[in-house]
């Protein structure tokens, strides 16, 4: 008889068509963070899943993270390459960065 964790462990995940879309656009575009997606989408960890994320947002460019100022955003205070913790000081609630990578589409982080 399996435990449940053992049973867990066996599970694949199967990606849809837009998560495949996405890790081909990495994979050419950012092959260094493809294994963020590839965690994030399978399901094995929550900090990648926020990397992938923030990611995404500012079109794969790990400076633009840093940078970032949607202080609305509910991942800005967690999000990833930060050498120390940012303080919340803006009183904007909302700011607006590009879309994934390949899209032309503005989206509010909020």
């Amino acid at each position: 008889m399996q435990n449940s964790s053992s049973k867990h462990r066996s599970e694949v995940h199967v990606l849809d068509a837009k998560q495949q879309n996405m890790l081909s656009l990495v994979s050419e575009e950012a092959p260094s963070k493809l294994n963020h997606f590839r965690k994030a989408y399978g399901q094995k960890s929550l900090r990648s899943a926020i990397t992938a994320k923030c990611l995404e947002c500012v079109s794969l460019e790990t400076a633009e993270v840093r940078r970032c100022t949607a202080t609305a955003c509910p991942l800005w205070g967690v999000r990833p390459y930060q050498t120390a913790r940012p303080h919340n000081n803006s009183t904007e609630n909302t700011e607006t960065h590009s879309a994934t990578a390949g899209g032309s589409n503005e989206q509010q982080c909020n």
